[in-house]
């Protein structure tokens, strides 16, 4: 997902995966002779929404975005979107401004955190994880800084993408 598209995740974008007969199976497990096996788990799917490609009929961007062809979620994914839903408190984005600063004196609820702001939070817990583990002499397990700068959310999912693939 880009950073835009995890942003803009809505609470119940994590449905649980449908059970029983007649389910869809998107990587169904297969038995000897090839048929699908009922038997199989099925996998939660995230929904969300587009943004790069998002056009009308007539190939206008569409700044709200579209609906994407859900993301297949694995479990610590499904856990972190159901802790999310759960620190929201009601919020119809999981990254609600408001579900993720209460003390705010402005009102803005069901206005996603921008990059900039995560970004900025993701270098706070950086400096926090390397105050902690400096504070209890584990030096091998401050972050050091990096060569390229500071870690973007881009950056993160274009390394993450790296992992993956190899």
């Amino acid at each position: 997902m880009r950073p835009g598209e995890v942003l803009a995740l809505e609470a119940g974008c994590c449905p649980p995966p449908a059970t029983g007969s007649g389910r869809q199976l998107i990587y169904a497990t297969a038995l000897e002779d090839g048929a699908p096996n009922d038997d199989a788990p099925a996998h939660s799917m995230i929904h969300g929404r587009q943004f790069k490609y998002a056009l009308d009929e007539n190939g206008v961007h569409q700044s709200a975005g579209a609906a994407r062809v859900p993301w297949v979620a694995v479990a610590p994914v499904v856990t972190a979107v159901r802790v999310m839903e759960r620190l929201g408190h009601g919020s119809r984005l999981l990254f609600d401004t408001m579900a993720e600063d209460r003390r705010s004196g402005e009102v803005r609820t069901g206005r996603s955190l921008s990059p900039v702001t995560v970004h900025n939070r993701v270098k706070a817990f950086i400096g926090w994880v390397n105050q902690h583990a400096r504070s209890r002499g584990r030096e091998a397990e401050v972050i050091p800084p990096d060569a390229h700068g500071a870690v973007s959310l881009g950056r993160f999912r274009r390394t993450l993408a790296w992992h993956i693939a190899r």
